[in-house]
């Protein structure tokens, strides 16, 4: 846990910003989040999905189907450390593991906090952008030994399809935070190979 942020040098990486009800958009809407993403969970190895928003503004917006997890991030501070929601990462590549983005000064913290803790295994993120957002598709599995990494570098139309049915579902929670005629023109693109460079460092 990192207690006192005061005391810590800043990430290596660009920190997120956040929109003012990040943390609580999932909490608000946990029912009706669950039931839209209950139809990919289970489905290729995937535990835990998550779709974060982030508008032209530079806001990010958090739609959890587990919200616990964003709240301890947050809480504990090691949200800060972790790559996975910065823009040093989802401006730059179209697919990364989540464990390639931790801080290296952090990394033991950061992975305890975000994987261990809640029994994740492997998470990898899918970047789309389009109207000036950046959307990350968040996948997660709990499972040893899985496949969520090599499935989703080499099925990448399967994994958009899945999260862009999801998005379709839960642009109506969105619309309550953030009002955007674009968002609602969102639909997913044709298909084109990801961005998979597991070993590139954007951070020196």
């Amino acid at each position: 846990m990192l207690i006192d942020q005061r005391k810590l040098p800043p990430p290596a990486h660009k920190p997120p910003r956040l929109h003012k009800d990040a943390l609580l958009m999932s909490f608000q809407n946990q029912w009706q989040i669950r039931q839209a993403y209950k139809e990919i969970i289970g489905l290729n190895d995937v535990d835990h999905f998550s779709i974060n928003i982030v508008s032209p503004n530079g806001e990010m917006s958090i739609i959890s189907y587990n919200p616990s997890i964003v709240y301890k991030i947050f809480k504990d501070g090691t949200y800060l450390y972790n790559g996975t929601i910065s823009p040093t990462y989802y401006e730059n590549l179209d697919f990364y593991a989540w464990d390639q983005c931790y801080d290296k000064r952090f990394y033991s913290q950061v992975k305890l906090s975000l994987q261990t803790k809640n029994g994740i295994d492997t998470g990898v993120n899918l970047i789309h952008r389009e109207f000036g957002f950046n959307i990350l598709f968040s996948f997660a599995s709990k499972r040893k030994h899985n496949d969520l990494f090599s499935n989703a570098a080499e099925n990448k139309k399967e994994f958009l399809k899945m999260g862009f049915h999801s998005l379709d579902l839960i642009k109506g929670i969105y619309s309550q935070y953030y009002e955007s005629n674009e968002m609602l023109l969102i639909k997913q693109p044709s298909y084109t190979r990801p961005t998979c460079r597991p070993n590139l460092t954007l951070i020196k």
